[in-house]
């Protein structure tokens, strides 16, 4: 490589060239040419710089949350909620005229009735299945289990919309109830969590009319403690868990 000055410099790893495009080392290109200092941790922060800089766990934090998140208040986020979803159900991902186009399309439509029978028939099957266990084989994951619970949900949850039959609520509830009295939904990687909140959220949403005030009491406090509060802590930096969780993934 050709320094400004003239000189030559030799690249620890050589130039590549991909669809006609030239790749250089990110490190030799900023601090060979562009004079300017390259500093990286473990878990995938690198700062450009003019002067040398260190990276410590307490800055790290602040350049991680000043880059990636844009956190609106808690104040500004209540305000979208009342005014777009106050007392409204279903609400995620649905909303009552997706509902009830599902429902008169199963009913009414060859297609969509092969699609939603092949549905209830693997509700049928998870209905036999065993309830999910707080299992985490590698020291570090519950995600097995969780998108386990997320994908039980959506097709249990589904087979209720389409047939009415109480079996699938009550073994979806079955399920909630067995991943609700985990000691925890494993908050040192944060994916578990956001996959497990998100089954009790269809659930609860989509199945809204059908539980019981004990029932909505039951999921609305395990979304809120094993979900929000964890949730609420990372957004708002007081763990750091999504910066270690980007890292390891």
């Amino acid at each position: 490589m050709i320094l400004p000055d003239g000189s030559k410099f030799t690249l620890d790893v050589p130039a590549r060239s991909t669809n006609d495009r030239t790749f250089i080392l990110l490190r030799a290109l900023c601090e060979q040419i562009l004079g300017k200092t390259v500093t990286w941790n473990d878990r995938g922060i690198i700062v450009i710089s003019d002067q040398a800089f260190s990276i410590t766990d307490a800055n790290a934090d602040v350049i991680n949350n000043y880059l990636l998140y844009d956190r609106p208040t808690k104040e500004q986020i209540k305000e979208l909620f009342d005014t777009y979803n106050q007392d409204t159900h279903p609400r995620v991902m649905i909303n009552q005229e997706i509902y009830d186009r599902v429902v008169y399309n199963y009913a009414n439509d060859a297609d969509v009735k092969q699609w939603g029978d092949q549905i209830i028939a693997e509700a049928d099957t998870l209905l036999l299945r065993a309830m999910p266990t707080y299992d985490i084989p590698d020291g570090y994951r519950l995600l097995s289990t969780c998108r386990d619970v997320y994908q039980r949900t959506q097709r249990l949850a589904m087979a209720y919309i389409l047939t009415k039959d109480a079996k699938y609520a009550e073994g979806l509830y079955d399920i909630f109830e067995a991943a609700g009295n985990f000691p925890d939904w494993n908050p040192q990687h944060f994916l578990d969590i956001a996959e497990m909140t998100c089954a009790f959220a269809i659930g609860y949403d989509w199945l809204y009319d059908y539980w019981s005030d004990e029932q909505k009491k039951f999921l609305a406090e395990k979304i809120y403690e094993y979900g929000l509060v964890p949730a609420n802590d990372a957004y708002y930096g007081a763990l750091g868990v999504l910066r270690v969780v980007d890292a390891r993934q």
